[in-house]
């Protein structure tokens, strides 16, 4: 997957938004638990931020937050019918 997001960000242009959009994509096409430690080891599973009222600090604990959205966003639409 980490190749994926290289060749989009190797185009040039817009690369930050270009990296997270084939990140995002291709995230949500494999699943999580895809991308290499190579890519992941560097942060040392630590988030920093700069919004206010956001205090996650654990890479690892938002992307489980992240993971579970859509389950969540699921069963809250499937209580409103």
């Amino acid at each position: 997957m980490g190749d994926g997001i290289c060749i989009q960000v190797s185009q040039g242009n817009d690369t930050d938004s270009y990296g997270a959009t084939a990140r995002s994509l291709l995230g949500a096409y494999f699943g999580p638990g895809h991308l290499e430690e190579r890519w992941l080891k560097p942060f040392n599973d630590t988030i920093y931020i700069a919004l206010a009222d956001f205090h996650e600090q654990s890479l690892s604990a938002l992307a489980k937050r992240m993971g579970e959205l859509p389950s969540l966003v699921d069963e809250a639409l499937k209580s409103t019918k």
